[in-house]
């Protein structure tokens, strides 16, 4: 089965924000969690890194996911890369499984937010129908894109969605 993952190691935290800054290019969107708050836009503050519990550093093209290790220091790193993926797929003998439709689902998600309340804080922070607070890239966004991707089963034939990745956000005049 030809894999999606362009690239899979730990990572030390020391070395986390370089690699950080490394992926950040034109267009590029940044997710994170932490361990008080999360946020999206297109900047990580390296001292935030002490409470980072993941990362993704995306495009419509490609992500890399960081995700801290248990009990640790470390970051797990895995990159997808669609364009190299659909490269891969070329060399796959089965004409189904060599279709990147077929080895991938994108799906749209409306985001939780409270339009009177995020009215009256403007901007780019959003806040809940559950009061929850959190921001996004730009304003005016109301849906995450999602890629997932799926492996069929050799002996049963059953589809699993094995991994996603974000892809981008949407505005409410988006189609």
């Amino acid at each position: 089965m030809v894999s999606y993952i362009k690239e899979s190691r730990t990572v030390p935290e020391a070395e986390a924000a370089a690699l950080i800054q490394e992926q950040l290019h034109g267009g590029a969107l940044v997710y994170a969690v932490c361990t008080d708050r999360f946020c999206c836009g297109t900047a990580f503050d390296p001292s935030r890194l002490p409470h980072l519990l993941e990362l993704r550093v995306f495009d419509e093209n490609a992500e890399m996911r960081l995700r801290r290790c248990s009990m640790g220091r470390d970051f797990q790193m895995r990159v997808i890369d669609d364009v190299l993926f659909s490269d891969r797929l070329k060399d796959e003998p089965d004409v189904f499984l060599s279709r990147f439709e077929n080895r991938t689902f994108t799906e749209v998600h409306h985001l939780d937010r409270d339009t009177a309340k995020m009215k009256a804080s403007g901007g780019t922070d959003y806040i809940t129908t559950g009061g929850g607070h959190y921001s996004m890239p730009f304003p005016g966004c109301d849906r995450v894109v999602l890629r997932n991707y799926l492996d069929y089963d050799e002996e049963t034939g059953l589809l699993r969605v094995t991994d996603f990745r974000l892809v981008g956000f949407r505005r409410e005049d988006d189609p």
